[in-house]
């Protein structure tokens, strides 16, 4: 399994920002690899949506 961590260094490396563990946790309820949190306080903006889910394809996630 894919820790946030090789995930926020992923990220950081291929698209230059620093990801923030809520927005890995909302995309992945996105992508149904987690049971939705209907009291999530902080989405993944939709202008990073994209890479996250490149990211989640690049370790083989989806």
């Amino acid at each position: 399994m894919v820790t946030y961590k090789q995930i926020t260094e992923y990220i950081k490396k291929e698209y230059g920002y620093t990801a923030q563990t809520c927005w890995i946790a909302h995309m992945k309820e996105i992508c149904g690899l987690i049971p939705k949190n209907l009291s999530r306080v902080k989405a993944c903006p939709p202008t990073k949506q994209k890479d996250f889910i490149e990211t989640f394809k690049h370790f083989n996630m989806i």
